[in-house]
């Protein structure tokens, strides 16, 4: 008998159900009955976490110790997965294995927490130097919006002076300044999130199990810069009316 897994009852026979009950032979073994279908199991070959569905077909473990109990059989090696409800020592499990036959030897033994720190070691790596510079852009971003949206209220005092002498509202002339200035940021941010989807597709080989278009980040990011529009938009407009209009005008 033999059990498949999805890749397999789907090359060889059109999907799981067609698989059941067909029989599958490679080389000169025997015939062998399908009885069930599996789903795939993410491999970490090379310690990576490459995605490696390829075609697989599982056969009893009984029939791969009756191979190694012949003398004259070629030596092979297998890798056996073991889950216990209960703790189990390194040791335990390596004497039970060799306990398997005279000629089974364990050349690695290692624990699914290890397997997964190996594999996911360069790209932990690759994606903390990535957030590195990803928190450094959005910082110069930020400045640097700070910057040009403060100068620009800065450069309305006059205009602030003049409306204030005319007797516009101080909160209602702050409130006007900040949603013109938002406005301007909400149109940069719209077309910085459409090239940030557009290029978000290179980043997909780098992410594992997180989609690369993740909205949580995008509106993370997006309150960030709309925060530092809004902060640079109405801290200098409040200090702009509390400057006296006359001393304004009279300057220039």
């Amino acid at each position: 008998m033999a059990i498949l897994n999805a890749p397999a009852a789907q090359n060889l026979f059109g999907g799981p159900a067609a698989a059941l009950g067909q029989r599958v032979r490679f080389d000169k073994e025997p015939w062998r009955e399908v009885v069930g279908v599996v789903g795939s199991v993410r491999s970490t070959f090379f310690n990576t976490l490459e995605w490696k569905a390829d075609p697989i077909v599982y056969r009893p473990a009984a029939q791969a110790f009756r191979s190694l109990s012949n003398p004259t059989a070629t030596s092979f090696g297998f890798k056996l997965h073991i889950r216990s409800t209960s703790p189990l020592t390194m040791a335990e499990v390596q004497n039970a294995a060799v306990s398997a036959g005279p000629r089974v030897s364990v050349t690695e033994l290692r624990t699914v927490s290890e397997m997964v720190s190996a594999a996911t070691k360069q790209p932990a790596f690759r994606m903390t130097l990535l957030l590195s510079f990803a928190a450094i852009s959005l910082l110069l971003a930020a400045i640097g919006v700070y910057g040009l949206v403060s100068q620009a209220v800065t450069q309305r005092l006059r205009e602030v002076a003049i409306r204030l002498a005319l007797g516009a509202e101080p909160l209602g002339l702050v409130a006007t300044i900040t949603r013109r200035a938002l406005a301007a940021g909400l149109a940069g941010l719209a077309l910085g999130a459409l090239a940030s989807l557009i290029l978000g597709q290179t980043l997909e080989a780098l992410l594992y199990g997180v989609r690369p278009r993740d909205l949580v980040s995008f509106f993370a990011a997006a309150l960030a810069l709309i925060a530092v529009t809004a902060a640079a938009a109405t801290i200098p407009a409040l200090r702009a009316t509390k400057v006296d209009p006359m001393q304004v005008l009279r300057g220039d």
